[in-house]
């Protein structure tokens, strides 16, 4: 049984089907795994070996079906991992004081990585498949 939301991209992208159906697959796998994980296009792009400007494309539509959220990663300068995430990149403010190395940070799109997590919805109708 297929997802409502990965049936409107197939209808919609016939000419990436294998693509789409990889993308499923990839995400039921993960979500099987963890039903909590965070979905990370740069590794789905890995696993599928595709353009990753696909991949996120594809996944930006399936922000907009409401089948996936993205989370924004405040990550510290320094390398020493996210220092704040929030759903609206709007609400960073424009500097903070780094709770992983205690410098301040001004914010910076360069610092910001973009991850997804799957809606309720789409995690049981993926998980619900034999």
């Amino acid at each position: 049984m297929s997802s409502t939301g990965f049936d409107t991209l197939r209808h919609k992208h016939q000419d990436l089907e294998a693509l789409i159906s990889g993308l499923e697959v990839e995400l039921v796998k993960t979500l099987r795994e963890d039903p909590n994980a965070l979905i990370d296009g740069d590794i789905l792009t890995q696993q599928l070996g595709v353009d990753s400007k696909h991949v996120f494309a594809l996944l930006l539509e399936l922000v907009a079906q409401h089948d996936l959220r993205r989370m924004y990663f405040w990550l510290c300068s320094r390398g020493r991992g996210s220092t704040m995430e929030s759903e609206d990149i709007q609400t960073f403010p424009d500097w903070i004081e780094c709770d992983r190395c205690g410098d301040v940070h001004y914010f910076s799109q360069n610092d910001i990585e973009i991850h997804f997590l799957p809606s309720e919805s789409l995690r049981t109708r993926l998980l619900a498949r034999s």
